[in-house]
């Protein structure tokens, strides 16, 4: 697209401009970490037993459990901004936001919409956060498990992301 900018004063206007692109959800992603940032996710059903997002099946509920740490040696992480997005087969429950731990999934803004959560926060340096979102497989079919990023967005250099992968919704019954 066309960009334009026009100055009405009779100073001077500086402009700094900066695109961003997104691969298109098929495409798959690659496991990154870079600057001393992890990113990691996992999937638990009750009790805190681990699932398989391949094999959930219809109706299914059970929590993405975000781990994010700052393991850099240099110093503490400001203004990370976390996307998680989820597959069209499945569902965010509720808008809350449940820890179990102390300081456990602290943040300063919480954007919660149909396919993603998008999460704000700071990360001093050898701490990491855990945030736990609760889900619902919803629909049946195959569909893409969208890669998981976080990034600090004021020094692209520090940024992580999980791998794409492919997960699976099947009927109750078959």
């Amino acid at each position: 697209g066309m960009t334009s900018v026009t100055n009405n004063s009779a100073g001077p206007v500086f402009v700094r401009f900066t695109a961003v692109s997104q691969p298109s959800p098929d495409t798959a992603v690659k496991e990154a970490s870079n600057g001393g940032l992890e990113l990691n996710v996992r999937y638990t059903g009750l009790e805190d037993i681990t699932v398989d997002p391949a094999e959930m099946v219809q109706g299914d509920e059970f929590t993405a459990v975000i781990t994010v740490a700052n393991c850099s040696a240099t110093g503490n992480f400001s203004n990370l901004a976390l996307t998680y997005l989820i597959p069209s087969g499945w569902e965010i429950i509720n808008d809350r936001l449940t820890g179990t731990e102390e300081n456990d999934g602290r943040y300063d803004r919480l954007d919660i919409r149909d396919d993603r959560v998008l999460l704000y926060f700071d990360l001093p340096m050898n701490t990491y956060k855990k945030f736990r979102i609760r889900l619902r497989a919803a629909y049946e079919g195959d569909y893409i498990l969208p890669s998981a990023s976080c990034e600090c967005m004021y020094d692209r250099s520090v940024n992580a992301c999980t791998a794409s992968e492919r997960c699976k919704v099947t009927r109750l019954g078959e």
